[in-house]
């Protein structure tokens, strides 16, 4: 199958995609599980069936954009092999999801995504000060339209804003066996420090090491905000991890890189 969206986050084209997905792979479903400041849809991609879903989620800030690409490329590669019984990675899709589901939130964070990969053409009815601090770097911009970083706020005021109080509720009201964040960052995979972590997230780390080339490390306050993965492990007792990665050279290599940790994390 055709990369979906290997290239800088566009919202229509997302929209699109989403349309396309539905029509092609009639066995998925998409929810809309809120919407952002600015009125942009958050959705939410169901394949499989299960008790308990794994969850990805992406485009948590704007400068990860390029994370909402990989996992709405990965989601529509995984329809493809369920439709074709294909393989990925190595791995019989069909049968590796047997009696497991994944749930792809590709962009949590639309709003600031379309601020950092599209510049002057979001800032369209943006807060004054917003505007402001996205003027100086589109490509650094990691907050939401008011200004607010969506993953540190999850940790003390997830209901403060629409964003974060889209995936907390989605959170509650649904079984999700554990949670990976896609975000920007230095090549790892960052393990919440929560005590008396759950013994299967040892165990998951270690399957995610062998399928990347990432390292890992224990959430160290003055390194790695706490946020979305701590919060969820915390509460619910279940593996949560943080898959930090940058593009160096294109967003295709960076993708591939990936892929068969993503795999790997989906099947857990």
């Amino acid at each position: 199958m055709e990369l979906l969206s290997l290239k800088p986050y566009d919202y229509f084209e997302a929209i699109q995609t989403r349309y396309n997905l539905l029509r092609r792979y009639p066995f998925i479903s998409a929810h809309t599980i809120g919407k952002s400041v600015m009125g942009r849809e958050i959705t939410a991609f169901f394949i499989g069936d299960a008790k308990e879903y794994s969850l990805f989620v992406g485009g948590i800030h704007g400068s990860a954009h390029f994370t909402a690409g990989f996992l709405y490329t990965f989601f529509g590669e995984v329809c493809d092999a369920f439709l074709k019984d294909g393989v990925i990675e190595g791995l019989k899709v069909k049968r590796a999801f047997d009696g497991r589901g994944l749930v792809v939130i590709p962009c949590l964070n639309p709003d600031g995504c379309e601020i950092a990969s599209r510049g002057n053409s979001a800032l369209y009815n943006l807060p004054h000060t917003t505007a402001r601090l996205a003027k100086k770097d589109f490509s650094a911009f990691s907050l939401n339209a008011r200004g607010v970083d969506i993953n540190k706020i999850f940790s003390t005021l997830p209901q403060s804003e629409p964003e974060s109080c889209s995936l907390k509720t989605f959170l509650e009201a649904n079984s999700i066996r554990h949670i990976i964040c896609f975000d920007k960052g230095d090549n790892k995979i960052i393990l919440p420090s929560v005590k008396n972590m759950p013994k299967r997230s040892n165990r998951m780390a270690e399957i995610m090491l062998s399928g990347s080339s990432l390292g890992v490390s224990l959430r160290d306050d003055n390194i790695y905000e706490k946020g979305i993965s701590e919060w969820f492990s915390e509460k619910y007792f279940k593996p949560a991890f943080t898959v930090l990665s940058e593009v160096n050279h294109n967003y295709a290599d960076t993708y591939r890189a990936l892929r068969e940790l993503m795999m790997l994390c989906a099947i857990m």
